[in-house]
């Protein structure tokens, strides 16, 4: 490829992709281009670390500036592939690290009543908050221009360079110069050590459970109380309109911090919950065969924590109902699947509470699907 081709390097901010701009910068003989070619992009999901964010503003920026790269941000604009993407910064002289991005992961996650999923192989969230704005904004940016896009896959990642080869097309070349230098991980630590002075922390939201282990968030979060709560918020929204969804698949992310003592972002969290709104959540799911099922979520009412509460009672009473209490969680069993049961479809019904963050949502063939599902039995009247 042409020395004066376009050289993207996708800045994930972590340890290896940074690793690659500031030996680009610092010894230019490993570079094959003139940095006026390069352009240092980002995709910025949003709840990025603390310490991600200042290593950016203080350490990488200041760089770039100095050598006038042109350095872009980007996000999603919404839900919705149609609301496009957002351009947060696209400049020389680069200041501020937008990790606040636009519409993030978080609120897709609250909207949802999820947690990240992982499927097929495939990060469902990295797909969508990065890869789709990074590929978005090449394609408005370059057009048919030929480029080539680095990325920063270690040496010992053969398998996510093999992938990502595949992708390779007329215009857009690969590369990857940790694999040429035979850098690993802890190589990258090193040299971003010798050269900045700076150990660098691993980039990821704060409640990623595949970027960071257990022990890893509750550190962060002992730093950072409000980064606790946010991802603790994500978790209980789940954990309420489903029990098994939790963060990490074996345990939940509030075990972690509460094993690692954290009163103050534990504290802080329950503040939280009581300060926001609360709804009442009608939850029904079809499941067509084990672990493959359809769910519709409305809210019925909104206000606050206790008057929620009641208004579960209220409902789970004229239903005759009982009330499963597990800690913070309120769930009234409208119609149980049986789990020993191989006859599909099976249906399932409660009302639960949690904070009032879930859309009211469900694929278009739910209704059709759920009354096919009840039709032979005398079911409990829908509220």
């Amino acid at each position: 490829m042409r020395a004066t081709t376009t050289v993207v390097l996708n800045l994930g901010m972590g340890v290896e992709s940074s690793a690659i701009l500031v030996r680009w910068l610092f010894e230019p003989e490993t570079r094959w281009f003139p940095l006026r070619k390069l352009i240092v992009l980002t995709a910025q999901v949003g709840d990025e670390g603390r310490r991600t964010h200042d290593l950016m503003e203080q350490v990488i920026y200041p760089l770039l500036r100095q050598h006038r790269i042109r350095t872009v941000q980007v996000a999603r604009g919404g839900p919705s592939q149609n609301d496009g993407i957002v351009i947060l910064d696209d400049t020389r002289d680069p200041t501020t690290c937008f990790t606040a991005g636009h519409y993030t992961l978080r609120q897709e996650l609250l909207a949802a009543g999820t947690v990240p999923q992982y499927a097929s192989g495939k990060r469902r969230c990295s797909l969508k908050f990065k890869g789709w704005p990074l590929d978005t904004w090449l394609d408005q940016a370059l057009g048919k221009r030929r480029f080539v896009q680095v990325m920063g896959f270690a040496a010992d990642e053969p398998e996510r360079i093999a992938k990502d080869t595949s992708f390779a097309t007329v215009q857009r070349a690969t590369r990857y110069p940790l694999a040429e230098w035979g850098w690993e991980r802890q190589r990258c630590e090193g040299y971003l050590l010798q050269i900045t002075g700076e150990r660098w922390e691993k980039s990821c939201c704060s409640y990623c459970p595949f970027a960071m282990s257990g022990s890893h968030l509750t550190v962060r979060f002992r730093a950072d109380h409000q980064a606790a709560v946010d991802a603790l918020l994500v978790e209980f929204v789940a954990m309420a309109l489903n029990p098994r969804m939790s963060l990490f698949k074996s345990r939940t992310l509030r075990s972690d911090v509460e094993r690692d003592g954290n009163t103050a972002a534990l504290a802080r969290f329950s503040a939280a919950l009581d300060a926001h709104p609360w709804a009442v959540y009608r939850v029904r799911r079809v499941f067509y065969a084990p672990g493959v099922a359809d769910r519709k979520v409305e809210a019925l009412e909104v206000g606050d924590r206790a008057s929620i509460d009641r208004t579960l009672h209220r409902y789970a009473g004229e239903a005759s109902a009982d009330i499963d209490v597990d800690g913070d969680f309120r769930r009234a069993h409208m119609t149980r699947r049986d789990p020993n049961s191989t006859t599909y479809p099976q249906v399932e019904h409660l009302l639960t509470i949690a904070p009032a963050t879930v859309a009211d949502k469900s694929r278009k063939r739910f209704d059709g699907a759920w009354a096919k599902a009840t039709s032979p039995y005398i079911q409990q009247a829908l509220i």
